[in-house]
């Protein structure tokens, strides 16, 4: 079990324990703050994670029904809680709760969660799933709850996040009013996986609550890639260098190079083309755009600016999805000489793999369907 240990978190705790000194008696309660919520699920594991307002112990309870047949726990006090389901079955729906108990002089509290559901990744043979991708979800909580009600709509297995979850990574209390309130229905039931933008500032808080797989950078969590199906996915960080010769740069030529998968999709919070408010990025279109061209990249989603978008260049889709709950921006302020369309509302992305085909939906919280777009790959 990783765990990621912060100056802000011990500067939190001390504060926390001028606190109850001042209290003079006064017992918090222990509680779930936020969570639970899912992080890098695969054919045979899970991550599940959530906080407490106490430093408490860990125990995640689970099986095939409610039940519980089996648990995994970890007696370490802390107040966020990081569970690595293992040796689970393929492509399988289990039941979940999480359990904490914080122990203090005046006595035991414990919290349990209400039942939830996750499923296991499907084989990496299966060729026919659906995924979803949005992002910049900051500022509005509201319609960021709308969006995510939209998701599950949809059904995918799994959602990509482009990036700017909260107005500033660095106030934790936007963490949990602009993201995890209203994302919670969907983040307890599906894997999301992570990528910051620039609001995120490469906050501690961003590494403290997302556990996505191994990759480079700092925490070897700022970039990485995972298999899912016949599918490979790219996360590429925007927030830092990656023009030749630097270390993700190197990383990203020797994932592309070495991806074997019929699939081949990358999320980064900085767009290539837009045509909103901030426009197409240029160190993109200098340093990653060939890689993507070069490798044969099937789909690029992207944020940044708030609108949808969808540009094709030498058969690479860049797709910006950024109407996950910020204030929308305005197309055609800037010229994009590759757009193929572009609308400014609220909305997600929804991907259906089947075979030797991909489709793309960009999807209005009403559910109507205003952006399609089918690739075909030769068997």
């Amino acid at each position: 079990m990783r765990r990621r240990t912060f100056g802000l978190m011990l500067a939190c705790g001390l504060l926390l324990l001028a606190a109850t000194a001042a209290s003079a008696g006064k017992v918090r309660a222990l509680s779930i703050v936020k969570g639970p919520y899912l992080q890098n699920v695969t054919t045979d594991s899970i991550t599940v994670m959530w906080q407490t307002s106490l430093a408490s112990d860990s125990r995640v309870n689970y099986g095939p029904d409610s039940s519980y047949a089996g648990h995994v726990s970890d007696p370490t006090q802390v107040t966020v809680h990081e569970v690595h389901l293992t040796g689970l079955s393929l492509d399988t729906v289990y039941h979940y709760g999480v359990t904490s108990a914080a122990t203090a002089k005046t006595g035991t509290q414990t919290i349990s969660s209400a039942d939830g559901t996750f499923q296991t990744a499907v084989s990496p043979t299966t060729t026919s799933f659906r995924f979803a991708a949005y992002g910049d979800s900051r500022t509005q909580s509201a319609v960021h709850a709308t969006v995510v009600s939209a998701i599950l709509a949809s059904a995918p297995r799994f959602v990509l996040h482009t990036g700017d979850f909260v107005s500033s990574g660095k106030k934790d209390s936007y963490w949990q009013t602009e993201f995890f309130d209203p994302a919670q229905p969907m983040i307890s039931r599906l894997t999301l996986f992570p990528i910051q933008g620039n609001h995120e500032g490469n906050s501690a808080l961003y590494y403290q609550y997302f556990d996505p797989p191994d990759g480079g950078g700092d925490y070897n969590e700022r970039w990485y890639s995972f298999d899912y199906g016949n599918a490979h996915f790219v996360a590429v960080d925007t927030q830092t260098s990656f023009s030749p010769g630097s270390a993700e740069y190197n990383w990203l030529v020797n994932d592309l190079a070495s991806n074997s998968a019929k699939w081949l999709f990358v999320f980064q919070h900085y767009p290539a083309y837009s045509s909103g408010d901030h426009g197409g990025d240029a160190k993109v279109q200098t340093y990653l755009v060939p890689l993507y061209e070069q490798y044969g990249v099937d789909m690029v989603f992207c944020g940044h600016d708030h609108i949808y978008e969808r540009s094709v260049k030498d058969g690479v889709q860049y797709v910006v999805t950024g109407g996950g709950g910020a204030p929308l921006y305005d197309v055609n302020l800037n010229p994009n000489p590759y757009q193929v369309y572009a609308h400014s509302l609220h909305h997600h992305c929804t991907i259906d793999i089947n075979g030797t085909t991909a489709t793309l939906r960009a999807v209005a919280n009403d559910g109507s369907v205003f952006d399609t777009v089918t690739m075909t790959h030769s068997p």
